[in-house]
This record gives C-alpha cells, structure tokens and sequence, in this order.
C-alpha cells in the first residue's frame, strides 16, 4: 500500500472516531443533563432549607437575652419588681406585676433580623432608624414564632412604672434623672436632619433602662377606642422632642402604625 493510500485510511479511520466519540458524548449528555438539573434544583432546595433551619436554629431566647449565633445580643433584658403606682391622669392606684422588660427599644438590626431573615452588619446593632416604619404587630408575632415565647408591649401603666425606676421610684422629672440632657437624645442635643440614633449613650435609669426619654416614642399596648386614626398610645417622646415631651408625667402621643420615629419596647413575662 502506498503512502498515499495508507494517509487516506487514516483519515477514514480519524473521521469514523470522531464521530463515534461525538455521538457518544451526545447520549451521555442526554442521560446526564436531567439527573443534573435535579441534582441542582435538590441542591437549590436544601440550601433554601438549610438556611431557614439555620435562622431558626441560630436564634436562642433565655430570660434575660435574645442571642443569635451564641454571641450576638439582640435584645437584652432587666427585671422590674412589681408594685404599686399611682396614675397621673385620674389619681387611680395600679398594682404592676412583675416583668422583664429590654434595656432598650428595638433596633434597626433586630427588626430586619425578625422580619426579613437578613442582618445588614454594615449598621451598629444598637441603633435606631428614625425614617423606618415599625410594623410592630407583625415583629411581634414574627418573634414569637421564630422563638415560642410570649412577647408582648407595655402597658401604658408599666412603661410609666419601669421609666420612673418601679418599686425604688426616684421621683424624677425624666426616666433616670432631672437634668434631660444625661437622659434623653432630644430636640435641644440632637440635630434636625439626623437619621440614625445611637442607642445606650445615654444614662441609663436606677433599673438599667436606657433611652426611655427621648429618642424614639415607645408603643404601648393600649389602646382609644374613640380614635380611628390614631388610636395608639406612645410614651417617651423622639430625638426631636421638646424637653416638656420626655418627661415620664408628659401627655401621651397618639399615633398609628405608619407613624416613623415611633419604636417599640418588649416585656416579657416571667
């Protein structure tokens, strides 16, 4: 056989293997692709799965904390011994159960965490956000969901009680003093077109509660009746409060839920 003739048989021979490996590869293929794509949609389900468990998982709930990932503090929370207290309004003697109620109101970072599985670290976890809106009936019962305790808002009896110190009640003007500036981020410390507020950088009262003056308005569980549109009681007063609006004997704020600059403080029962 020629030279010729022995290159032209090879290049059959080439031609027939490539074609045979080519088909082959295509059968494969078609067995593959689908036991792949449900391998990848299994994949996709379980780490959409995985990460709900994990959220749920993560989050631990004792009390006197709210902890996620064993070392990240959501909530914290103080003891506040029952009592009596004497209403401003009628004169009308209460007596207050005990309760744990957090150090602080709801932050920026709680809040997402709870309601949209996401927690934005480029935020400090003790801030407020002044423009956001609380859908606080929906944190709550997210938060009771997620950790299968009773979380609940203050009364507007408790929230008077636990500002003015419970039981060891100081008699000041403020929750924790009468000077509003060791106390509160009010209109006369804080800038108009501020946004963020830090929490805790100021004085806490005699039971630990901070920013109970000032601040962000606090929702509490009560309600009027007569008033359709603003039919919720907020006490506190905000970071652009007047001094005479944090004080604790000031006249409730009516609002609603689409209110910003108005947050929400957690009591927990014991």
């Amino acid at each position: 056989m020629s030279n010729r003739e022995s290159l032209e048989a090879m290049e059959r021979k080439m031609v027939v293997f490539l074609t045979m490996t080519a088909g082959l590869f295509c059968f494969i293929s078609m067995i593959l692709a689908p036991i792949y794509s449900q391998k990848k949609d299994a994949e996709l389900y379980f780490k959409g799965t995985k990460d709900i468990y994990l959220i749920n998982k993560r989050l631990q709930t004792t009390n006197s904390d709210i902890v996620l990932d064993d070392s990240i503090v959501l909530c914290r929370f103080v003891p506040v011994v029952g009592g009596e207290y004497v209403q401003k309004r009628n004169s009308e003697k209460v007596h207050i159960k005990s309760f744990m109620m957090a150090e602080i109101p709801v932050t920026y970072i709680f809040y997402n965490y709870i309601i949209h599985n996401t927690y934005p670290k480029s935020y400090d976890k003790d801030i407020y956000d002044m423009h956001y809106i609380i859908q606080w009936d929906e944190f709550l019962k997210e938060l009771c969901n997620k950790t299968g305790r009773k979380f609940r808002l203050p009364t507007n009896a408790e929230w008077q009680y636990a500002a003015q110190g419970g039981v060891n009640n100081q008699h000041f003007i403020y929750s924790g003093s009468d000077d509003i500036d060791e106390v509160a981020n009010y209109e006369g410390n804080t800038k108009q077109n501020q946004r963020l507020i830090v929490a805790k950088k100021k004085k806490p009262n005699n039971l630990g509660l901070f920013d109970m003056s000032g601040s962000v308005w606090e929702l509490t569980s009560d309600k009027d009746e007569k008033n359709t549109v603003w039919p919720y009681i907020a006490r506190g007063g905000c970071y652009l409060s007047r001094a005479e609006e944090c004080a604790i004997s000031a006249p409730a704020l009516q609002c609603n839920e689409k209110n910003t600059m108005v947050g929400v403080r957690l009591v927990l029962e014991y």
